[in-house]
């Protein structure tokens, strides 16, 4: 009878070292798996991502909610660049006694008073001067 007990006792014990060892496995399958597909999206997100940089004194345009919709979003401006704040913020002069950090996302610049977008092949060039 003790030996049927012991018996049991160590089939259970053996059961739960078994269970805890398949669980790292597992674990470590996931994490080399997570990787796999980490290394994949950023060689998909690199293709077409681009390092954008912006000087002390840039004009840019900031993207901000209009005032009626906070999900609808205008550019605004244009402000001055007073800082760079680490690879992607920068501290905008907001009005003259105000100044803000603003991600580069929510920034556009503008080159000599003229705004250039790229949509696809052509640039279309837009006045800053005549819609402000």
């Amino acid at each position: 009878m003790k030996k049927k007990i012991l018996n049991e006792i160590k089939t259970a014990y053996q059961y739960v070292l078994d269970i805890c060892e398949k669980i790292e496995e597992t674990c470590q399958l996931a994490q080399e798996e997570v990787a796999k597909v980490q290394k994949r999206n950023q060689i998909y997100y690199n293709r077409r991502g681009r390092k954008r940089k912006l000087n002390v004194g840039d004009k840019v345009l900031l993207l901000l909610p209009t005032e009626n919709n906070k999900l609808t979003l205008a550019w605004r401006g244009p402000y001055e660049v007073v800082e760079t704040v680490g690879e992607v913020d920068c501290r905008i002069r907001v009005t003259p006694d105000k100044v803000k950090s603003y991600h580069i996302d929510m920034l556009k610049m503008i080159c000599n008073d003229f705004l250039v977008v790229k949509v696809n092949c052509p640039s279309y060039v837009f006045n800053i001067s005549k819609s402000i």
